[in-house]
């Protein structure tokens, strides 16, 4: 057992590999605090991703799984009409 077993948010509870992956696909992906879906990317202060040398290899640093600039905001707007839904 490593000092990585442990969970540090919950003393003497220790993880799994397999366990430490789910709960890191399960946590809330947070951008300074803010939920990522509720960030406007218009207001971020640098768009490094819209730069002339940002290659399709480097736009996956900042958007995954084929989005991009465009579909990301497209999927927020979706998410949320989707939550509002949920929510009433």
């Amino acid at each position: 057992m490593t000092t990585n077993d442990l969970d540090n948010d919950r003393p003497g509870l220790f993880l799994t590999d397999a366990a430490r992956e789910r709960e890191q696909l399960m946590a809330k992906p947070l951008y300074n605090g803010e939920l990522i879906y509720n960030v406007n990317i218009d207001e971020l202060p640098d768009k490094p991703w819209r730069s002339r040398d940002c290659t399709p290899a480097k736009l996956s640093q900042y958007f995954n799984y084929g989005f991009d600039e465009a579909t990301w905001r497209l999927y927020c707007k979706l998410r949320k009409e989707e939550e509002e839904k949920q929510s009433k």
